[in-house]
């Protein structure tokens, strides 16, 4: 087994349970990560209906959760952890109700035809030359990626020394990358675009997707349990 899947076996339901399920009394150190989900279920909930969307780094299903009561023609999921993919299917009740397809292997070769392609966190752990790959692959389609942009900020030097802590000592070169805008746009091509919001912290969307799309039209403060 590689050490990317190891370390992706091993890694990604405790990174879920403590983003996503931690409820902080005084300050929630995770609210740009629980901010990122939300927003992503808001966009898709305003194009979703009907559509074919593929997930690729769908964990074990936080996004689905957010969005199973849309009317989508079809969902695929692709993770390169069977941990994830396991739980996935586990956790998602009236599994065999929905056209629902999970699939394990490398993202970047997720050879799936969708109307949508949507990413969490994804690009922040591919080297670029697979980012270009992704793209291409998809070039056809709407697409929605979040990625951890690049500059000089207080909470992303807390965020790399945190990483360095829990992890990156260990795993050397393979970390989460900050990625400047303009490298990114430089591979996704004219078509692409940005959006930033402070509620993301260091976080931003690289996306085609059509004009009426409302970044601001979330519809509820809390993620819906899980």
């Amino acid at each position: 087994m590689s050490f990317e899947k190891t370390f992706w076996n091993k890694k990604i339901l405790p990174w879920e349970n403590n983003k996503y399920d931690s409820k902080p009394k005084i300050f929630d150190v995770n609210v740009s990560v629980k901010y990122r989900l939300q927003l992503a279920a808001s966009v898709l909930s305003q194009i979703g209906e009907g559509k074919r969307l593929l997930e690729l780094g769908c964990g074990s299903g936080r996004l689905w959760s957010q969005i199973n009561t849309l009317k989508l023609s079809h969902y695929t999921g692709v993770d390169f952890s069977e941990t994830a993919i396991t739980s996935f299917q586990q956790n998602t009740q009236e599994f065999k109700k929905f056209k629902l397809s999970l699939l394990c292997g490398d993202c970047t070769n997720a050879d799936t035809s969708a109307d949508i392609v949507v990413s969490l966190g994804l690009l922040d752990w591919l080297p670029l030359e697979k980012i270009k790959k992704l793209s291409e692959n998809h070039k056809n389609t709407w697409y929605l990626h979040s990625f951890s942009e690049k500059k000089l900020s207080f909470s992303q030097m807390i965020h790399s020394l945190y990483v360095f802590i829990n992890y990156g000592y260990k795993s050397g070169p393979y970390s989460p990358h900050y990625r400047k805008a303009e490298d990114l746009l430089s591979v996704f091509g004219s078509n692409a675009k940005i959006y930033r919001s402070s509620k993301l912290s260091f976080g931003a969307f690289i996306y085609h997707l059509p004009d009426s799309i409302k970044f601001n039209n979330l519809k509820a403060n809390d993620i819906k349990p899980f």
